[in-house]
Formats: structure tokens, sequence, C-alpha cells
């Protein structure tokens, strides 16, 4: 696409703890359905809509996510005007380093590339590229625990679900589309 990189302060965390949770569960999707193709210029002008809404969703959540993730104290209740009751739950009900406070964030991520999959009255899927490269996890004493292997670059689909107040993120999860982040 050809918009400009967003950039946000998301933290590894963030890229972590979901991609644990998600990959622990069963998550890592297979393949996103294919995109829904527009039919007239007004449906066009209609998905731009819709993804620049989302998008602006996405930014504020991973704004506070990587908030959170930087103080490192475990207090995800920035996040719930921003989710879904189920997936604050999966931030609120973690056991992890981050949840318990052991670990924090440090840099900034990134994502571009985003595509819009699907649309509906009631649910929207996008896939975007996530950039962690200039992220490092450390300890409360500041040692760096940053994996020496983790993806710097990776897809995620992130699925939203709207009502008359707007937009929630609904999930999040790294998918198989890496070609995307080229």
């Amino acid at each position: 696409m050809g918009e400009p990189r967003r950039t946000t302060r998301f933290g590894a965390l963030a890229a972590l703890c979901i991609m644990g949770v998600l990959i622990a569960t069963g998550c890592a999707s297979s393949e996103a359905p294919p995109p829904t193709a527009s039919s007239s210029p007004t449906a066009e002008k209609s998905d731009a809509a819709v993804l620049a809404a989302v998008l602006d969703v996405y930014t504020r959540y991973s704004a506070a996510l990587d908030a959170i993730l930087a103080r490192g104290d475990g207090d995800y209740s920035q996040l719930e005007p921003l989710t879904t009751p189920e997936f604050f739950d999966s931030f609120t009900s973690a056991d992890d380093e981050f949840s318990r406070g052991e670990w924090k964030t440090t840099g900034s991520t990134s994502f571009d590339s985003e595509e819009l999959v699907s649309s509906s009255s009631s649910s929207v899927a996008v896939v975007l590229c996530r950039d962690v490269s200039r992220v490092r996890v450390v300890t409360v004493d500041g040692v760096d625990v940053t994996p020496a292997d983790r993806s710097e670059r990776f897809a995620v689909k992130v699925t939203f679900t709207s009502d008359d107040s707007g937009y929630l993120v609904d999930s999040s999860e790294r998918t198989a589309e890496d070609a995307l982040c080229g």
C-alpha cells in the first residue's frame, strides 16, 4: 500500500505474549479467507472508510498495549475500552513474566502493508505486517531477554467487531502470510 508506515510503541511483550497465547491455544491460523472484492466505486469508498476506522482503533490499541508493556506492571485496564470482553480477559488471565511485572519492553514497533480481508456489518478482518526489530524485552533489572531467534517482521490477522459505538479489537493472531511482510 502507498500509505506511510505507522509507528507505535507496541513492545515485544505484546508480540511475544499474544503469539505465545495464540500458538499455545492453536490460534496460529492457517489461511485467511480471500479478500472481499468491491464491485463499485461506492463499495471501494466504503472499504477504504472501514479500513481507516479499524486501523485507527488498532493504532490506539497498540499504543495502549505498548504503554502497558513499557511500564511492566501487568495492569491491562487501558485495553478494556478498546477490546471485546473475551479478548480483554485473555490479557487479564495471563500468567507470564509480563503480567507478573518481571519483564517490560523498550523501543517501538511499526505496522504496515494493511489489507482488508473481510468486512460485514458486525465484523472486520485485516491482515497487517508487524515489525518488532526495534523492540527489546528486558527484566526489571534491565537485563535483555529478547529471544535471539524471534521473527522481526511477521503477518498478523486482526479481527474487529462492530456495534453502535464503533469497532473493538476481538482478536490478534500471527498468520502464515509472512510473505506479505517481504
